[in-house]
């Protein structure tokens, strides 16, 4: 099939898919205390203030002496999680503790090749009660942030004892516990990345932007469908998100987002979560000792404990309220300056 083929195939797809939920049910299986209507009252902001940002960050990363070297020749390493554990100390006993006890024990696997599953993940095991880590390692500008995010993912479940017939799913709290450990990590980046580092950090920086657009894309065209569900066709799905992407998501087409097929509703987690990341990395640049403490503390509360959801876990851990219009208008303009002001 081609594009457009493929589209209208999975525009079915979903609509069969949609019809078995309903609005009330659609975040609150992921223990959610926001609403799909407060996040759409949130992408006008999201596209307007973000995607200028965006186009900003990129450009900056583009026109950089060492710009393309980190997609041309990126840094390589041996095993990250060596890297991760050499540098573990300089943040916390905890921190290094975990790193250390991930590579005695072996708790995880990197894979390359045509043979392997091509993605990463952390997993928990609630027998032995440990994480382990999958890791596709394809020698290029993610070879080391992959391995990051995941460990902090696996740091945190270090902490989670919640028993499984209990667990929740709160994947909001997840991904900012392993995005926020990428932010954390960025300190490093000078040593770790020689020259390369400043190309490295607004190359990071672009990846949050680019999560918090795209995530709100998704969600804008997720809550759509289901409220026109009885009265859309394939042709009205697809076109719908072609006239989302277009802003959102240029070049993405409605049948690569394995997310709302698989697990409609999630996709929106990476946009909030990179927001609640964000307040940690922008404390990284004036107070590393508030942003570790911050992180510290979000890695500490399970994803899995039904007791917690979004709001109450970053109110928890010092990080702001991020579902706000003016936390997104003035992160982007601080981002804006920072863009602006790379050299």
């Amino acid at each position: 099939m081609d594009d457009d083929e493929k589209n209208l195939k999975c525009a079915e797809i979903l609509l069969e898919i949609f019809r078995d939920y309903d609005i009330e049910y659609f975040y609150k299986q992921y223990c959610r205390d926001y609403t799909p209507e407060e996040i759409m009252a949130l992408t006008d902001v999201v596209r307007t203030e973000m995607i200028p940002v965006s186009d900003e960050l990129l450009n900056a990363v583009l026109s950089m002496d060492n710009g393309m070297d980190i997609l041309d020749d990126p840094v390589e390493f041996d095993n990250p999680f060596e890297t991760i554990a050499e540098y573990a100390p300089k943040l916390s006993p905890e921190i290094s503790e975990a790193a250390d006890k991930l590579l005695d024990d072996e708790e995880y696997s990197i894979t390359d090749g045509d043979d392997s599953y091509n993605g990463s993940f952390t997993t928990y095991l609630p027998v032995s009660q440990k994480g382990v880590i999958y890791i596709t390692d394809n020698q290029d500008y993610y070879s080391l942030l992959t391995p990051v995010h995941e460990f902090g993912h696996y740091y945190a479940m270090g902490y989670d004892k919640v028993p499984t017939y209990l667990a929740a799913s709160n994947l909001d709290i997840a991904e900012i516990q392993s995005q926020g450990f990428e932010c954390i990590f960025t300190q490093f980046y000078d040593d770790i990345y020689g020259d390369q580092a400043d190309a490295m950090l607004a190359a990071k920086c672009y990846d949050l932007v680019y999560a918090v657009i795209t995530g709100f894309g998704v969600g804008e065209f997720e809550y759509t469908l289901l409220k026109n569900i009885d009265g859309y066709s394939p042709e009205d799905v697809v076109e719908l998100w072609e006239e989302i992407a277009e802003d959102s998501m240029p070049g993405i087409e409605l049948y690569m987002v394995n997310h709302m097929f698989e697990s409609p509703g999630y996709y929106i987690s990476y946009a909030v979560s990179a927001l609640g990341a964000f307040d940690i990395l922008l404390d990284c640049f004036d107070d590393y000792d508030k942003a570790l403490e911050k992180y510290e503390k979000i890695a500490r509360i399970s994803y899995n404990d039904r007791s917690y959801a979004f709001r109450s876990a970053v109110a928890e851990a010092g990080i702001e309220n991020v579902l706000d219009e003016d936390y997104i208008t003035d992160l982007a303009n601080e981002l804006m300056e920072y863009a602006l002001n790379i050299e």
